[in-house]
């Protein structure tokens, strides 16, 4: 009879042992965690230095999603390490503001996901920013002829991504006058200028442009002319 005992605990012992082993199993099947789940949403309001993008994350591997976002290169499939935006973490759909790019360049961009797992990619995609230029104005506007002296009047309608540092009227006695003829400068920035154009010859044929610089050149706007009294 002792035997028997004995026997049974063994066995027992044994089987307490497996279903140990078998439940640490599935608990640790349970509690596996992996790479979320993300994709990269379409790139939209490209402009000279910014853009807008985002993603979607629609599983966090088991694991509470701590940071997420976009990251950008110029080289094909950027990381973390390059340029990135932070949005946030959890899942769902996020929308990143993208800045500081240059003009005209190709852009590759990824959403990203980070957990405990590590760091999960979307699908790449690219764009291209708009390319910057010179300023562009509307066509001037004349009044107040008189015998020696004028009124004009333009205006700076786009900077077309860049700063515009000078603008103004240059006029001539001959057609097409440039910045190399005579000019009248009048501050810098986009918007409405005017100014009183006076010294002028009187019955004298004039030629005259607005004008607006920025860094790449200068811009002008329709050719006008006038005949002083």
């Amino acid at each position: 009879m002792k035997t028997k005992r004995l026997q049974f605990k063994k066995f027992t012992s044994s089987a307490v042992i497996g279903l140990i082993l078998l439940t640490a199993g599935i608990i640790s099947c349970k509690t596996e965690k992996t790479l979320p789940v993300i994709t990269t949403a379409a790139v939209t309001e490209v402009s000279y230095t910014t853009a807008v993008s985002g993603g979607e994350i629609t599983n966090d591997g088991g694991a509470t999603v701590i940071a997420r976002g976009v990251c950008w290169s110029m080289k094909e499939n950027p990381t973390i390490s390059n340029s990135k935006s932070f949005d946030g973490d959890g899942i769902g759909t996020f929308e990143s503001s993208l800045s500081g790019l240059i003009t005209g360049q190709t852009y590759y961009i990824r959403a990203y996901a980070t957990n405990s797992a590590g760091i999960a990619y979307g699908s790449q995609d690219s764009f291209i920013t708009i390319q910057s230029g010179v300023p562009a104005l509307i066509i001037t506007t004349v009044t107040n002829i008189a015998q020696t002296s004028v009124v004009l009047s333009s205006s700076v309608t786009e900077s077309n991504g860049e700063s515009v540092n000078e603008r103004g009227f240059c006029f001539s006695l001959s057609p097409h006058p440039t910045i190399l003829d005579g000019i009248v400068s009048i501050g810098s920035g986009t918007g409405v200028f005017t100014t009183t154009l006076s010294g002028l010859r009187n019955s004298t044929p004039y030629y005259v442009k607005a004008y607006a610089k920025n860094y790449l050149g200068t811009g002008y706007g329709t050719e006008v002319t006038f005949k002083t009294l």
